[in-house]
């Protein structure tokens, strides 16, 4: 008795509010329907992110045996004056009564989800979307997962695959409604006196005593004995402003310099020495795993992200942690 059995096709208003303390701190309001598999396929719905290929192929053949999607991809589009998603939505919300379902989550968030009912609604939806870039904001893995999905009932078949197959579960949101927190990176093994060591001299560092307490290029790492400030290379190379503003993003002067320049892991195989952290950031003295470093990264502002996926430039995996996260459950959809 969770789920109702909803056939006829309909788009959801979903709207998410964070409390912290019974405050409430963010709100963002989206829809909830399908996205073609070929737009993410043909770039009409734009990554900004690399996956690890054996993550997507582990999803689909939870997909394959499971024959389910619970969880939404969040996708962006672009705030535009001629074009607001977010006013549409707040007008549909207006006339649209009570929510069909409130949950309440033990860690704060409220969902709250509406069936846009009155069919002007619906094409008024669907004609915005389809005048619009959209953006794959969190569900990388999931989204390559579904279009793997599809590849393996087409070729079970032999043909192309139902309909139910050709779709992508989705909760699109305005761009400036979206908060994106980071990934942190976590590396197993080692420690900052060996990291720093590993660089042959080639990094300047210094001793701090608080993770503010960084200047805008260099990035702090810490371990249970230490943190320091570390001044990585700057490119020297002479590029777009788009290409600069992305090399020097610290996800990026993470994974070239430390993880794979100075340790000789590789973040884009997944390497199990590498353990991603998401949150927005920490305390002094955050309590670490004995025998780890912990890389802390700023976050990657949402324009860049548009940016990046605009020019088809894909960022490291686990670039960008959004919150508040689509929850799974909320929407069932079979295949």
């Amino acid at each position: 008795g969770a789920f109702g059995d909803e056939r006829a096709p309909v788009y959801y208003l979903y709207q998410l509010e964070q409390f912290v303390d019974g405050r409430p701190v963010h709100r963002q309001t989206g829809v909830v329907g399908g996205l073609a598999i070929g737009d993410f396929e043909h770039g009409e719905l734009r990554p900004h992110e690399r996956i690890h290929a054996e993550r997507a192929a582990q999803m689909a053949a939870h997909l394959d045996a499971v024959g389910v999607q619970s969880s939404p991809v969040a996708v962006a589009v672009a705030v535009r004056p001629e074009s607001d998603l977010a006013l549409l939505l707040a007008a549909i919300e207006a006339e649209s009564g009570r929510p069909l379902v409130v949950a309440h989550s033990p860690d704060g968030l409220v969902q709250r989800i509406w069936a846009v009912d009155h069919p002007t609604h619906g094409a008024e939806i669907s004609a915005l979307l389809d005048s619009q870039a959209t953006y794959l904001i969190d569900g990388h893995h999931r989204a390559a997962a579904m279009a793997l999905h599809r590849t393996h009932i087409e070729a079970a078949v032999g043909q192309p695959g139902e309909a139910e197959a050709q779709w992508l579960l989705a909760a699109v949101f305005p761009s400036d409604e979206l908060v994106n927190r980071t990934f942190h990176r976590r590396v197993l093994g080692t420690t900052v006196a060996a990291i720093i060591a590993a660089t042959d001299n080639r990094v300047a560092w210094r001793s701090v005593a608080a993770t503010s307490d960084r200047a805008a290029d260099e990035v702090i790492i810490l371990d249970d004995e230490q943190m320091v400030a570390v001044l990585l290379p700057a490119e020297t190379v002479e590029e777009d402003r788009l290409t600069r503003d992305l090399e020097d993003l610290d996800v990026v002067r993470i994974d070239r310099w430390l993880l794979e320049d100075a340790l000789g892991l590789d973040p884009v195989r997944r390497d199990p020495r590498v353990v991603y952290v998401p949150g927005a950031g920490f305390a002094n003295r955050e309590p670490t795993t004995a025998g780890s470093v912990l890389c802390l990264a700023r976050p990657v502002p949402i324009e860049l992200i548009l940016d990046a996926a605009d020019a088809g430039v894909v960022l490291p995996p686990k670039s960008t942690y959004f919150e508040p996260k689509a929850r799974s459950g909320a929407f069932l959809r079979t295949l």
